[in-house]
């Protein structure tokens, strides 16, 4: 997708980056995923629009009867940012300025919130996968409880919505927390 002008004009990677993506367009979802940054798949096609999105959705999606159209997939930086790295430095005010498009993750309003994983990381570290399929389960119980969870998933997305919560991603691990308790 293309980059919208306002992303050109407000953010501070805004012209050193690539495309652009807002949330998965999905109607009921049952969870919502908040990603790092998309791919650059992502941007052309559609979040997790690849093989990539393929084998995630028949590995993690599938086994508790869900699809891709299910879930709610949201991102902390909206473009490829340069070299696919995220933003350090006086660039990671790009954050505030993806917030401008959150009005999908807004609208299902999150309840509870859990940590794991980036499950696109799982496919370089299959040893975790065990971690994420748990944070899954979890995420599935609480749905079912009347909840809307939100998987927090990867260090970068952990630090900036629960920045209390140090000491890296493997001692929260299956953490979870009501939007309540953290305001």
């Amino acid at each position: 997708m293309q980059k919208p002008d306002w992303c050109k004009e407000h953010c501070p990677i805004g012209r050193k980056s690539s495309g652009f993506t807002n949330d998965s367009k999905t109607e009921r979802p049952k969870l919502a995923f908040i990603l790092p940054h998309p791919s650059k798949d992502d941007i052309i096609v559609a979040p997790w629009g690849n093989k990539a999105g393929w084998a995630w959705e028949q590995q993690f999606l599938r086994p508790f009867g869900l699809l891709r159209c299910d879930v709610l997939i949201s991102y902390l930086i909206r473009c490829y940012p340069q070299q696919g790295k995220f933003p350090v430095g006086k660039d990671k005010a790009a954050l505030a300025t993806c917030r401008h498009w959150d009005d999908r993750l807004r609208e299902y309003g999150p309840t509870v919130w859990g940590i794991t994983y980036n499950p696109t990381k799982i496919f370089q570290a299959p040893q975790q996968t065990i971690f994420f399929l748990r944070a899954m389960e979890r995420a599935i119980e609480w749905h079912r409880r009347g909840e809307r969870p939100v998987l927090l998933c990867g260090e970068e997305v952990k630090d900036y919505y629960c920045p209390w919560a140090d000491g890296g991603l493997k001692r929260w691990q299956g953490h979870w927390f009501s939007v309540k308790e953290a305001a």
